[in-house]
């Protein structure tokens, strides 16, 4: 798997529209990503964070994985150890 990419799943077992989740994070080897840089990939489609909160018609079948990443990350030790540390915060009741 490509560094700046983290699959994601959740301990939930019903979809989730994307609308719930209200944020993420990503930090690998120890540096945060610019959370404006970060992309969700649910179901083939990439989404930017700023676009879920309306995004009310679309799910995230929890156990299918969503893709959290970081274009334009560069990871300073190719080949080296890598530490993905990703995040999400999601709220059911987020409208």
């Amino acid at each position: 798997m490509c560094p700046d990419l983290v699959a994601l799943r959740l301990p939930w077992y019903r979809a989730l529209p994307l609308s719930c989740i209200v944020g993420a994070t990503l930090a690998i080897d120890g540096r945060d990503a610019d959370p404006a840089a970060l992309r969700l990939t649910v179901d083939g489609t990439v989404y930017g964070l700023d676009e879920l909160a309306t995004r009310y018609d679309s799910w995230w079948y929890v156990l299918d994985s969503a893709i959290l990443s970081a274009p334009g990350v560069t990871v300073t030790a190719p080949g080296g150890p890598r530490a993905a540390a990703p995040g999400t915060r999601s709220s059911p009741a987020s409208r």
